[in-house]
């Protein structure tokens, strides 16, 4: 867990999740899921039971390449990442994240403070050497935050998202961890 004090004054937390987080994290994922156009579902789309969580969680705890965290601030969740990996020996030291954050938290620093938090991971990790993730090409805060923390640009994925009727590319973004 740590706690890191945000420019506006508001203690954020950060941990790892459990399965007694399950419901709530659903409700911040149908939440947030409504709130952007850089997600790649809306809330309507996001019908994980409990129990299905709850699995999601104990997988992601039990495998030493995958991390699954909460952010919050005075007991309600704000932010989340997880992060998965193969456990093909082949893959296992590459895994891919998604980070979101409640809209009305924007701009206070809390997707940095959970990169961080993921990347300070991958770090003292014994398997992961790579990190990957991929961003629609027109959520230009997030890539601007990606490349400040050293994410490379390595490709675009024509076509990757269908939004609105028009379809959107996404750019794929590396951090090398050794």
């Amino acid at each position: 867990m740590k706690e890191i004090k945000l420019r506006n004054g508001d203690l954020l937390t950060i941990r790892e999740a459990s399965e007694g987080d399950a419901s709530a994290i659903i409700e911040f994922i149908k939440t947030i899921g409504d709130e952007s156009d850089n997600l790649t579902f809306s809330g309507s789309e996001f019908n994980n039971t409990i129990e299905e969580e709850k699995v999601i969680l104990r997988d992601h705890k039990e495998k030493e390449n995958q991390i699954f965290v909460i952010a919050y601030i005075d007991g309600e969740i704000v932010g989340q990442m997880n992060a998965r990996a193969s456990q093909k020996p082949r893959l296992k030291h590459v895994c891919e994240f998604g980070i979101s954050t409640r809209k009305q938290h924007w701009g206070k620093g809390i997707a940095t403070e959970v990169l961080t938090y993921l990347i300070e991971w991958a770090q003292s990790n014994a398997v992961i050497r790579k990190v990957n993730l991929r961003a629609n090409v027109n959520n230009e805060k997030a890539i601007a935050l990606y490349e400040r923390m050293g994410f490379q640009h390595e490709g675009l994925h024509k076509r990757d998202f269908f939004l609105h009727g028009e379809f959107i590319d996404a750019v794929s973004m590396g951090l090398i961890i050794d």
